[in-house]
């Protein structure tokens, strides 16, 4: 019985860790994994893209021009960080998804530095409502993490989520009151508006009842 018992017992652990759901390994390795000096440098890199973009934005502007006059050195920071993050096996979803919000948040400031330095034309009503809704994407960073979680260290955080939802409820009645415009347009603003409202509504789950 002994003999049958020592044996059973790790077996019986094995077939526990069988089961164990796939994220289980995950949370329990997530400490050791092999390339942890890999990941918290590409983090910190994160970090500092992450505040050279910011620097050039603040709630009523952004500087076009300087940001364009950095934009190869920032770029290039970008293609390396990803050239690391895409190396690190196993994967790290936390590193993943914060690459590829500070990314996105680079390309809405790419998008909204060529509207701005773009050549002079008349804009359209749907032209003005891509241009801002875009502006407004990128700004919102200045109340999001590197990670896209509320910045509850900015000054006046409440304050500037509100204004940024009251131009979103503006910019949302400039759209519905639009000329019929292409399905390709229209599904493309239909994305780009959901994806901000997602982004306030999140903002906004971080304010004091009493602001609610």
């Amino acid at each position: 019985m002994r003999l049958i018992s020592a044996f059973s017992i790790p077996m019986a652990v094995s077939a526990i860790v069988l089961a164990a759901p796939s994220g289980y390994f995950t949370v329990y390795k997530r400490e050791d994994h092999p390339q942890k000096a890999e990941i918290e440098l590409a983090e910190k890199q994160l970090e500092n893209v992450y505040g050279s973009i910011r620097s050039f934005v603040n709630e009523t502007s952004f500087d076009a021009l300087g940001f364009d006059d950095h934009f190869p050195v920032l770029e290039k920071e970008i293609s390396n960080i990803q050239s690391v993050v895409e190396k690190i096996m196993p994967p790290k979803r936390e590193l993943s998804d914060q690459f590829d919000f500070v990314r996105d948040k680079f390309r809405t400031m790419v998008a909204s530095k060529e509207n701005i330095l773009g050549p002079e034309v008349a804009y359209s009503p749907e032209d003005f409502v891509i241009s801002s809704i875009t502006d407004l994407e990128m700004k919102l960073l200045l109340v999001q993490t590197s990670r896209g979680a509320p910045d509850l260290t900015r000054n006046d955080y409440v304050g500037t989520v509100i204004r940024f939802k009251e131009r979103f409820s503006f910019l949302e009645i400039v759209k519905d009151e639009m000329p019929p415009i292409s399905t390709l347009k229209f599904c493309a603003l239909e994305f780009m508006f959901n994806k901000v409202e997602t982004a306030l509504r999140l903002l906004a789950s971080q304010f004091p009842v009493t602001e609610i």
